[in-house]
């Protein structure tokens, strides 16, 4: 009954990151993605170390082009297959990242207001359309495996690699 009791038949899932050579391949090939949405998906995940959810949480008001930021104020889960608005999945999920030229291009065309990746209604994506969306991306471009999650650990390790310090990574 004690919570710090660990059942070790609940095995930790190691995530695994993408090489170099295969983030670049990625990153080169992200214009074959003709929706808009999967693109875009993909850009914030491989320029930016937010979580699948954060990325859905997205508005246009939280770039902040002037002083090439992101604000990180939160995030889309699902239930039932409904998107539901929440904060981040910690504290310290509530962030500001950097807006790199690369990631602001790929963004492009920018609009004044609205979630940046939307269905139709101009409402976050659903389970489903987010598991309709992953499965559009891996017929298009090589994703090596890994799912959205995986891009984050990638952009830690090469910023890692960049020297970033770690506690700050």
């Amino acid at each position: 009954r004690s919570a710090s009791i660990r059942n070790p038949a609940k095995k930790v899932k190691k995530r695994t990151s993408l090489t170099e050579e295969q983030w670049q391949d990625v990153v080169n090939n992200l214009y074959k993605l003709s929706n808009e949405n999967d693109r875009r998906f993909m850009a914030i995940l491989s320029y930016t170390s937010l979580r699948p959810g954060e990325v859905y949480g997205l508005r246009w008001e939280d770039i902040d082009r002037k002083n090439k930021l992101i604000h990180v104020r939160r995030a889309v889960s699902h239930a039932t297959n409904q998107a539901i608005i929440k904060d981040p999945k910690t504290e310290a999920g509530i962030r500001t990242v950097p807006l790199f030229g690369a990631l602001e291009a790929l963004l492009e065309p920018f609009q004044d207001i609205g979630h940046i990746i939307t269905r139709q209604a101009g409402e976050p994506y659903t389970q489903q359309a987010h598991k309709r969306a992953w499965e559009r991306i891996k017929r298009t471009i090589n994703v090596y495996g890994m799912t959205p999650y995986n891009w984050r650990h990638t952009f830690a390790t090469a910023m890692i690699g960049e020297g970033i310090d770690p506690d700050t990574v």
